[in-house]
């Protein structure tokens, strides 16, 4: 292989490990970001949107212990724990059923 071939390659090594450190660094502080954003929502006891109607009505976020967000969808609601990374708890909705 002659030099500029391999010189060629080599400054194509070198953008390709810039470019991987950059998107590194970036992924990393958009972490820390979403990791110092308040997680919980400003009412923990908000209601849904649209026909969705919770029997007994939505749970109380403050006596989980951890902040929880209220994620709505056409079909269910839940109540999403970013320092569980999991569902507080989760409400599907239920149409008219047959049998038969």
């Amino acid at each position: 292989m002659n030099s500029r071939k391999q010189a060629f390659f080599a400054a194509l090594a070198g953008l390709f490990l810039v470019s991987a450190l950059i998107t590194a660094l970036v992924w990393a502080l958009m972490l820390e970001q979403q990791r110092r954003k308040p997680s919980g929502s400003g009412n923990p006891r908000a209601e849904p949107t649209g026909e969705l109607r919770i029997y007994g009505g939505l749970p109380n976020a403050s006596n989980y212990g951890h902040p929880v967000i209220v994620l709505t969808n056409a079909a269910y609601l839940s109540g999403y724990c970013e320092a569980r990374r999991n569902p507080a708890w989760v409400a599907f909705s239920v149409g008219s059923i047959s049998i038969g």
